[in-house]
């Protein structure tokens, strides 16, 4: 998650064309655009560099630990009003969990009739294909 850029996350993409319509400052971002990040070392190092995600050095690092900016901010800054600024989404799926054909698709996972997506999540725009496999599941008695 990032705060100061309004995104999508369109699961319906494959990985690395997942995120869209990127805004900052209510414009839509260049794709030549530089920011500049903040992150602790565990992220930049493991998630960030060692994945080639961000390129270029370090602008500036700090002896003190997340934890100990955190109190100190805390300190300085009480009481904290925490506050939602909502600026990024999952669209390209359907979440509606009280869809009655999640529950359908879910009990049919659980029948064995349909394999558990460990790896990717179903769909309910699948709705109609992933019952006809469980029923086609169901009829070969697999």
């Amino acid at each position: 998650m990032f705060e100061g850029v309004d995104y999508e996350i369109d699961l319906s993409q494959p990985k690395g064309e997942r995120i869209r319509n990127v805004m900052f400052h209510g414009e839509p971002l260049a794709d030549d655009a530089t920011l500049t990040l903040a992150v602790n070392n565990y992220r930049y190092s493991s998630a960030l560099k060692a994945q080639g995600l961000v390129a270029g050095k370090k602008d500036w690092e700090s002896s003190n630990s997340i934890r100990d900016m955190i109190v100190q901010y805390f300190a300085a800054n009480s009481p904290v009003e925490p506050f939602v600024t909502d600026n990024w989404r999952i669209v390209g799926v359907d979440l509606s969990e009280d869809d009655p054909r999640r529950a359908e698709l879910i009990s049919l996972i659980n029948e064995g009739l349909l394999d558990p997506p460990y790896a990717a999540s179903y769909n309910l725009a699948d709705y109609d294909a992933l019952v006809v496999q469980a029923e086609a599941n169901r009829s070969t008695g697999v």
